[in-house]
């Protein structure tokens, strides 16, 4: 099928496929930022180093979900866009690719997830559908010819495409896999692991990365390499490494968040709260894309959510008969 490609008029030859709800996501989404420049991508099951961070203030309060793609180029192994308004919104892109066509929404529905158990923790997404001629207009060149390779397009001339708000540059990278004793995620879990208080500076900070943890856990994400943090607040954001039940594991990504969650002594307890009200009628709604509404998940793996969800309460609640609630659930 040959689809113009907007003002420069390339043919683009790209797969045509009827939107469905498709099987369980079978990719990871692209990685994301730092604020040094990334390295070619790399296969799937390895890890890549993510994108640089905006070089310009983030807006506040930007939503990605509207907005007319503006630029789009394909820079050192990740796509890179921005949308739209004053000022313009840098945004990551994940595209359904031939190879990878359940990408894009592997990474809505991890956000989605997340938003149901640690609201605020990974970066504004949205799963959207743009047309090939919105992709085509944003795109310099090299990136037109790498759509007509490589995007995904549907039957009704669009490509599905998650977009991810770009973390502001002010914000420091953490690697959560470091080792090292002084690593702040060490520091972390040392805080989190002891039996004494939290300090009250660090309890926000720490609530937000023990969400991530369950987040990752619930949605069988094995992509998470770090986040960025905000050195004043100690507040996180996910911006890159979110996935929903990821295929294999991304090579030097994290894969032991249940196991990181067991050994901690202090919990959330807005996060315990929204754990027990996590159930399928709801997350199902959340999970529905499109008119009418298909999952982004199977249904198995919605169940397999719900019940890494309960082993998770299981493990608070077992924390809460050992120390006490207001030992326990110490953390906002």
């Amino acid at each position: 099928m040959r689809i113009s490609l907007g003002a420069a008029a390339l043919p683009l030859c790209l797969a045509c496929q009827t939107p469905t709800a498709g099987p369980a996501p079978t990719s990871s989404a692209p990685a994301a930022s730092s604020s040094a420049p990334a390295p070619p991508p790399s296969g799937a099951g390895s890890a890549a180093a993510p994108p640089r961070a905006s070089a310009e203030p983030r807006p506040a309060g930007v939503s990605v979900e509207t907005g007319t793609l503006a630029k789009l180029s394909y820079d050192k192994g990740a796509w890179v866009g921005e949308l739209e308004r004053t000022p313009p919104a840098r945004v990551w892109l994940t595209l359904a690719t031939k190879k990878q066509p359940m990408a894009a929404r592997a990474r809505a529905a991890h956000a989605l997830i997340a938003e149901r158990v640690a609201p605020g923790v990974v970066a504004p997404t949205a799963l959207r559908a743009l047309t090939v001629a919105e992709v085509s207009r944003a795109a310099d060149p090299a990136t037109r010819k790498r759509l007509e390779r490589d995007a995904r397009v549907l039957a009704n001339g669009t490509v599905e495409v998650a977009l991810t708000l770009s973390p502001a540059p002010s914000l420091t990278r953490v690697e959560l896999t470091a080792v090292d004793p002084s690593a702040p995620v060490q520091a972390w879990e040392r805080l989190l692991g002891a039996r004494e208080p939290v300090p009250e500076a660090a309890a926000q900070g720490l609530a937000q990365y023990q969400g991530l943890l369950v987040a990752d856990h619930l949605a069988g994400n094995l992509a998470r390499v770090g986040v960025y943090r905000h050195d004043k607040s100690g507040r996180i954001t996910a911006a890159d490494g979110n996935e929903a039940f990821s295929p294999a594991p991304t090579e030097g990504a994290q894969d032991d968040a249940l196991s990181r969650l067991s050994r901690h002594m202090t919990y959330s307890k807005s996060l315990d709260d929204r754990l027990s009200k996590l159930e399928r009628e709801g997350l199902e709604r959340a999970l529905g894309f499109g008119e009418p509404p298909t999952l982004l998940i199977t249904p198995k793996q919605l169940e397999e959510c719900l019940d890494r969800a309960r082993n998770v309460r299981r493990l608070i609640a077992e924390r809460v008969k050992q120390r006490g609630a207001d030992k326990a659930l110490a953390l906002p």
